[in-house]
């Protein structure tokens, strides 16, 4: 099962968080067996990036480019 990004909150004002980076908007991730509530979908100076809520959720490499991609679908297809 592939992830996917649901009950996506969008900020209106992006929030600031250093680094060149601003949350854009709060997502659950449910990827099958796991449902995670309170992951970001972040803006970086190179693009998209995912935060997990806590250090103990990690997802390899591979694993969060699928989790970036399905939360900007969602994302892109609700802005504006």
């Amino acid at each position: 099962m592939e992830p996917k990004a649901v009950e996506m909150t969008i900020h209106v004002d992006p929030r600031h968080i250093g680094g060149g980076r601003s949350i854009l908007a709060e997502f659950k991730l449910l990827w099958e067996p796991f449902r995670i509530e309170g992951c970001k979908l972040i803006q970086t100076v190179d693009g998209y990036d995912v935060l997990m809520p806590s250090r103990a959720v990690r997802i390899n490499q591979g694993g969060r480019a699928l989790v970036v991609d399905a939360a900007v679908k969602v994302f892109e297809g609700t802005k504006g």
